[in-house]
């Protein structure tokens, strides 16, 4: 019997192998001078594909920005940002400069847009959620493009650099415009996020499960924030939450114009006192959709709400009366928050009370407050020309005579006078859709009272 070599036969597999990948590479390749030629044809081709892109006209989300002039004429890439950055404080000077940077980016394909936050001491996250969405969206639609060229490959990358204040870092990294964030253990520090999510009602079906999933993170998110504080939600307790967390984001899809809403959620703790009763916990939630005004979808739906509005005439022509620092955009605003009126074309008592109980959920949650080291609860809503921002003294109050909850933004806790001008902006520059955040704060202590005082905040117990 023959003796096998089994070196031979290796020797014979690697030369078999050579030959399979040599005739796999034949089959797939060009000659090398053919190959030369038609990379060259693809990309003269990608570049035609990408001279001739123009981002607003691929999306109707950027369509829909186009026609509300959300973008300006700018080549530049490079943009430091202003001092302060904060829709409260610095609207006008805010939106503008996020407009220029959303331009930039989409005018100067495959260019790198740089914002320098070297001279920024303030950025809160309501704007910077703002940025975020609009950033995203670009990038999908870059690489939508890149999917269909062939060679080339569009580099269009938001470089964020200079963020000395401690403010900024952490809001930038609580925002998801930076990966990576270096602080020190004083101040809050943050603890966990929803992420950013982005719901859509194209199909009604896949919608709910959707909604659904999107309402029991953020439920979820509260319960953990509770849980930090030694507190947590009963079962009804989230049912309630759950609930009123879906009608705020249905009101999202009734004003929506392009089928989609947006939401994120985050948690920071300041740990400077020893004592963990003492620890103040910030929590953040903001929820957003794109498309007409909370006063435009009011108009547009007035013949299907006709006694909604004859209510809503009367009540601003009264004000009108008393001031004229108000338009009437701004008042139908403030008094559709009201029970009744969050949500157009109500069929029955249980819609059109999302708003208010979003304000009363989470005013008696998060109502904890010290002015001297910046812990304000606060609730604002933006939506087209007007602003909305509530805090501890303008919560919602409950009307004995008339049983129902309301918000006036007055010191009279009545409809019928005119609200503070500290809590009901004019805004000049259109903001393009609806934008309701909450930013509340957590204190062991202060829940501790609360619970021991019957459930009321402090507020009600004066």
């Amino acid at each position: 019997m023959r003796k096998r070599d089994s070196n031979k036969e290796a020797r014979l597999h690697i030369k078999r192998e050579r030959k399979r990948q040599k005739r796999i590479r034949n089959s797939n390749s060009l000659p090398f001078k053919k190959r030369g030629y038609l990379e060259k044809f693809q990309i003269k081709s990608d570049k035609k594909r990408i001279e001739s892109f123009e981002i607003d006209v691929q999306s109707p989300f950027f369509a829909y920005l186009k026609r509300q002039d959300f973008f300006r004429k700018i080549n530049r890439t490079y943009f430091l940002a202003p001092k302060e950055i904060d829709f409260f404080e610095n609207y006008e000077r805010t939106l503008k400069f996020i407009q220029k940077i959303i331009s930039s980016k989409i005018n100067n394909v495959d260019s790198r847009v740089t914002i320098d936050f070297s001279l920024c001491k303030k950025a809160s996250q309501t704007p910077l959620f703002l940025l975020k969405i609009i950033l995203d969206k670009i990038d999908n639609e870059y690489e939508r493009m890149n999917s269909k060229l062939q060679v080339l490959r569009i580099s269009n990358k938001v470089e964020v650099k200079g963020y000395k204040a401690r403010n900024v870092r952490l809001n930038l990294f609580l925002s998801e415009l930076i990966k990576e964030v270096d602080l020190d253990r004083e101040g809050q520090v943050p603890l966990m996020s929803t992420r950013y999510i982005q719901g859509n009602s194209y199909r009604k079906g896949v919608l709910y499960n959707l909604k659904g999933s999107i309402c029991r993170k953020v439920v979820s998110f509260m319960n953990e924030v509770l849980k930090q504080h030694s507190f947590e939600l009963s079962s009804d307790g989230r049912h309630k939450l759950d609930g009123l967390i879906s009608e705020v984001l249905s009101n999202a899809e009734d004003h929506g114009k392009l089928n989609e809403y947006y939401v994120m959620a985050n948690f920071s703790t300041n740990r400077d006192s020893d004592s963990e009763n003492e620890i103040v916990g910030e929590a953040n939630i903001f929820i957003m959709n794109f498309g007409p005004s909370i006063y435009e979808r009011l108009i547009e739906t007035g013949d299907e709400n006709r006694e909604i509005i004859d209510d809503l005439d009367q009540i601003t022509n009264v004000i009108l009366k008393k001031v004229n620092k108000f338009r009437t955009s701004d008042l139908y605003t403030l008094y559709s928050l009201q029970h009744g009126i969050s949500r157009l074309k109500y069929v029955d008592e249980s819609r059109g009370t999302g708003t208010m109980k979003f304000l009363r959920a989470f005013f008696d949650l998060g109502d904890y407050e010290d002015k001297g080291k910046n812990f304000i609860p606060r609730i604002s809503l933006i939506s087209g020309s007007t602003g909305i921002y509530i805090e501890n003294n303008h919560a919602p109050y409950f009307d004995t005579n008339k049983n129902q909850w309301y918000v006036s933004l007055n010191k009279e806790q009545d409809l019928r006078m005119p609200p503070s001008d500290d809590s009901l902006f004019k805004l000049e520059t259109i903001f393009p859709g609806t934008l309701l955040s909450a930013r509340i704060f957590f204190n062991t202590n202060h829940m501790l009272r609360k619970v021991e005082g019957g459930g009321k905040n402090e507020r009600e117990n004066n």
